[in-house]
């Protein structure tokens, strides 16, 4: 997939570091996502993630956020530019991954589909399955 992160980083002037786009992926478009939670999706430490937070702050692309509920605890969020940035990353993901799938015959392409949707809802619903027979 490294075709895919060298499109997706190009898609910015100068270009996102791989973990840098992964950054903003993992950054939800609209509110905060905590420090702690935020590494967890990027795959990073903290120590890491506040060097990378403070790139993508530099360029505008995040701020940070303190919940009204914690003041102490950390947050991170997209600034406007950020939420353009993250629908261009996202944009770019998607084409790449429509062409890829391209090269498969319809059937195959509507399976994947689905199976990915269900990836995807597993996910999102922050599930990770146990895999058969553990």
């Amino acid at each position: 997939m490294a075709e895919a992160e060298r499109a997706e980083a190009s898609a910015f002037d100068p270009p996102l570091a791989p973990r840098e786009c992964s950054a903003l992926r993992a950054t939800p478009q609209a509110g905060a996502i905590r420090m702690k939670a935020f590494c967890a999706a990027v795959g990073i430490s903290l120590g890491t993630g506040t060097y990378v937070v403070d790139k993508l702050t530099a360029r505008g692309l995040l701020e940070r956020a303190r919940p009204e509920s914690d003041r102490r605890a950390v947050g991170v969020a997209l600034t406007a530019a950020g939420r353009a940035a993250r629908a261009r990353l996202m944009a770019a993901q998607d084409g790449i991954c429509e062409r890829f799938l391209q090269s498969l015959p319809p059937g195959e392409q509507a399976t994947l589909r689905t199976i990915l949707g269900r990836l995807g809802a597993t996910a999102a619903a922050g599930c990770v399955p146990q895999r058969q027979g553990d």
